[in-house]
């Protein structure tokens, strides 16, 4: 009997496990970047203010969060600006998410021309089942304005 009701939670524990990365996966494939070239233009102005938009959708079978990070880091550890949002989505559903770094124009002038070391830096956290199963990954960038 005892058998049994391990094997029971051991099927439920791998079917929770596969739901929950398959939820993660879908949320994932969403959330990240388009690719190269499909940047936002960035206007000089003062302040200069860098929007970053998605919408990620979550085609798997639980709830999971996603929380979005956008850094605008100097020199590997000097933060200019950043700005994280998090929302949930649940499954079959679509969240419009809109992030905006605020930098004054001297500032973005110093770390957005050429020959900067600036990186953007994207971290993206999501989470399902109860944050049983969780993925993070952080995505770096060249900082040159476009």
């Amino acid at each position: 009997m005892l058998g049994i009701g391990i094997m029971i939670i051991q099927l439920v524990s791998v079917i929770g496990f596969t739901a929950g990365f398959h939820t993660i996966f879908e949320v994932y494939n969403t959330a990240i970047p388009g690719g190269a070239g499909e940047g936002t233009q960035i206007e000089m102005t003062d302040p200069v203010v860098i929007p970053y938009s998605i919408s990620p959708r979550n085609n798997g079978y639980l709830e999971a969060e996603l929380t979005v990070t956008l850094s605008l880091v100097a020199e590997g550890e000097m933060v200019i600006a950043t700005e994280s949002m998090e929302v949930t989505i649940s499954p079959g559903e679509q969240v419009p998410l809109d992030l905006e770094l605020t930098i004054p124009l001297s500032t973005a002038q110093m770390y957005l021309g050429e020959g900067s070391n600036a990186e953007w830096v994207l971290e993206l956290r999501i989470t399902t089942l109860y944050d049983l199963v969780s993925f993070s990954n952080i995505i770096t960038m060249s900082g040159v304005a476009q």
